[in-house]
């Protein structure tokens, strides 16, 4: 029975640790997304007014 019990223990903190990865995975790649469109856009701004003048 005790067998079983570190077994289960072992299983769910492999599942944690698996599940909390992917979640911090998925908000860096959200972050560096998100950086690289705030990259672009200024370069869009300057050539926008560079066009102006």
């Amino acid at each position: 029975m005790m067998e079983r019990m570190i077994k289960a223990f072992y299983i769910l903190m492999i599942a944690m640790v698996v599940f909390l990865g992917g979640l911090l995975i998925s908000q860096g790649i959200h972050e560096s997304h998100a950086d690289a469109q705030e990259a672009i856009a200024p370069s869009v701004i300057i050539d926008q007014e560079g066009n102006a003048l």
